[in-house]
C-alpha cells in the first residue's frame, strides 16, 4: 500500500506523521507548564509570592533543575525524554519547520479527549 494513499478520510501517512510531531510538541509544552505550576505552588512558593502582582517571570529549565522537589524532578526528566524523542521523530521523518508550520495553518489542534486523533 502506498504511504501517501488515503484511508477512510484519515488523510495521508505524511499527515499522520505531522500530526504526531505536533502532538508530541504540545504534550511536552503542557507538561512543562504543569511542572511549573507544581513547583510554583510547592518548593518555589516563597519565590512566587515575592513577585509583584501582575509581574511575570520566565521559569527556566535550569531553575527547575535546581529544585529538590522529587515530583518536579521526575516530571522534568519525562519532559526531556519526550523532547529527545520528538527531535528524533522529526529528524527521522525529515519534517522541516516550514512544513510543520504549513501543516498547522491548515489543521486545528484539539486537546478534546473526544477527538482521538488530535487533529480536526
Amino acid at each position: 500500500m502506498d504511504k501517501e494513499a488515503t484511508n477512510n478520510g484519515l488523510g495521508t501517512y505524511r499527515d499522520a506523521l505531522l500530526s504526531m510531531a505536533w502532538y508530541l510538541d504540545e504534550v511536552k509544552s503542557q507538561l512543562f507548564e504543569n511542572i511549573c505550576e507544581v513547583t510554583m505552588t510547592g518548593e518555589l512558593r516563597e519565590w512566587t509570592e515575592k513577585m509583584p502582582r501582575g509581574e511575570t517571570e520566565t521559569i527556566s529549565d535550569d531553575l527547575l533543575k535546581a529544585c529538590d522537589d522529587l515530583n518536579g524532578q521526575r516530571l522534568l526528566k519525562l519532559v526531556r525524554t519526550i523532547d529527545a524523542n520528538h527531535l528524533s521523530f522529526v529528524n527521522i521523518n525529515a519534517i522541516a519547520d516550514e512544513e510543520m508550520e504549513e501543516f498547522k495553518k491548515h489543521n486545528t489542534y484539539s486537546t478534546n479527549n473526544d477527538d482521538e486523533d488530535g487533529v480536526e
